[in-house]
């Protein structure tokens, strides 16, 4: 008996092995797009901006604030204030400008300045030698001191205008963007850094 082999038809390819690894690879980028969007939600990248001063030439900062039209001066000395107080979170000292918070979390300290409303030299009295802010300019020099600038929003131009007065005494400035409600906080971390918002 003679055995014939049955031609078989020719399969057309299915596309479907294809679609399934399509659909596969499409679902694990969207899976990976969602995963890395949800983790950086919270997430900010702090920038810092360029300075006039070398870091480590022995040029200590002035510190102020700007807030609306006005230009607060800002003493990490007042800290020191707290040496004749019960340290605890949420005690809080004055001076004329500035509420200044301590805050403890863990082994973290930091005193937050809160500005006062009303107070500080305003923008059209920059130049007036008996104010805080001229009185700081004369008092030290360019060679010894910059001047630092932390700046909510609404402050753009009185910023602008303390700085045209400041370089015009000779001195370099180093600006901090601050959130609109931002303060300004020194802590154990040292230096100085706006309180997130």
């Amino acid at each position: 008996m003679i055995y014939r082999r049955r031609r078989s038809k020719p399969q057309e390819p299915s596309l479907v092995p294809l679609a399934d690894m399509l659909t596969n690879t499409v679902g694990i980028m969207l899976f990976i797009l969602a995963f890395s969007l949800l983790s950086a939600g919270g997430a900010s990248i702090h920038k810092r901006l360029p300075m006039e001063v070398e870091p480590g030439s022995g040029v200590k900062p002035l510190n102020f604030l700007c807030v609306g039209d006005r230009v607060l001066p800002v003493d990490p000395e007042e800290m020191k204030r707290f040496d004749d107080v019960d340290r605890k979170d949420g005690v809080e000292v004055e001076n004329e400008f500035f509420k200044i918070r301590l805050k403890i979390k863990m082994w973290r300290i930091r005193f937050e300045y809160l500005p006062k409303p009303d107070v500080g030299v305003p923008r059209s009295k920059l130049n007036d030698a008996s104010l805080p802010f001229m009185q700081a300019l004369t008092t030290h020099t360019p060679a010894e001191r910059f001047i630092f600038f932390s700046v909510r929003p609404d402050a753009i131009d009185t910023f602008f205008k303390a700085r045209a007065v400041a370089s015009e005494c000779g001195y370099k400035c180093g600006w901090l963007p601050l959130s609109k409600t931002g303060n300004i906080t020194f802590g154990n971390g040292g230096g100085i850094s706006p309180k997130p918002q």
